[in-house]
């Protein structure tokens, strides 16, 4: 930041995407441009200001501010020009608030519009589990939670799915410690029976407590702080090299989209009502 203009280094995400296409992942998703639940305010960020190091904005600013709006504008622009010399249009998405619900739904228009208009062309999705956001055409890509799905089927074209731990007592998929290993593979035939296309994947390695008021270690504390199910805010455990240690969900997780794979093949060698006699079999 200087004298009122923004200049932005993108060399960490740089970084990123290069680790990620060596991995062979090919998709890449950016974090939501305003707070959970609504849309309200601003996220945290920091910038380099006459030499100094500090928060530009946060949980005080209020999402629509001018200011705030006139940083969106400055670096979805920068961004969008990066994507595109790199041919990763088609390959990212973006986010606007997390899982909002009907008494925050004037704020989150405002932010959804605001962004959709900034990034006109891209994907831009949310995970939340009212109907009525896509109906009234405020989400216009809606993951919806698996215990909240059932309205979104069928009227929804390309729909993905997610689970976390509001998800904890409905008796649908999920990864939970206390769960049996089959309530976590079991989310692979569904999608394929219900043509999902994407899976919306929270806590890969939260070593937080809720909210990120405070580091935990995993190997100790599996709950968040007694906020979450055990099982549910990380899927692999930090090793003293760097790298990660597997847990058992994820690999069974692994096993659910291999089941999912299997079914496409012999959808393509067969036909779906084949596959779905031996699912529901």
């Amino acid at each position: 930041l200087n004298k009122g203009e923004y200049s932005f280094n993108f060399d960490k995400l740089n970084r990123w995407i290069e680790m990620a296409e060596r991995c062979g992942i090919r998709y890449f998703e950016f974090s939501h441009f305003f707070t959970q639940w609504g849309a309200k305010k601003a996220p945290k960020i920091m910038v380099t200001e006459d030499g100094e190091y500090k928060q530009l904005f946060g949980w005080k600013t209020k999402a629509m501010s001018r200011k705030y709006k006139t940083f969106l504008k400055a670096f979805s622009a920068e961004l969008k020009k990066y994507i595109e010399e790199r041919n990763l249009r088609s390959r990212v998405f973006f986010h606007v608030s997390d899982e909002p619900n009907m008494s925050m739904i004037f704020s989150y228009k405002k932010a959804a519009a605001y962004i959709r208009t900034l990034f006109e062309g891209y994907t831009v999705m949310d995970a939340l589990s009212d109907y009525r956001f896509y109906k009234k055409g405020i989400v216009t890509n809606p993951i919806p939670s698996n215990d909240h799905i059932e309205k979104f089927l069928g009227n929804v074209e390309n729909l993905w799915v997610y689970y976390c731990s509001a998800q904890n007592n409905h008796n649908v998929a999920n990864r939970f410690f206390c769960n049996d290993s089959v309530r976590t593979r079991v989310i692979g035939y569904q999608m394929f029976k219900y043509d999902i296309i994407g899976f919306l994947h929270w806590g890969y390695n939260f070593y937080y407590k809720r909210l990120s008021k405070g580091l935990v270690n995993p190997y100790e504390v599996t709950d968040a702080g007694k906020e979450f199910p055990s099982g549910d805010s990380f899927m692999v455990y930090p090793a003293e090299d760097g790298t990660a240690h597997h847990s058992l969900r994820l690999k069974v997780f692994y096993d659910a989209l291999q089941d999912m794979a299997a079914l496409n093949t012999l959808q393509k060698l067969s036909d779906k009502k084949t596959c779905l006699e031996i699912i529901e079999e």
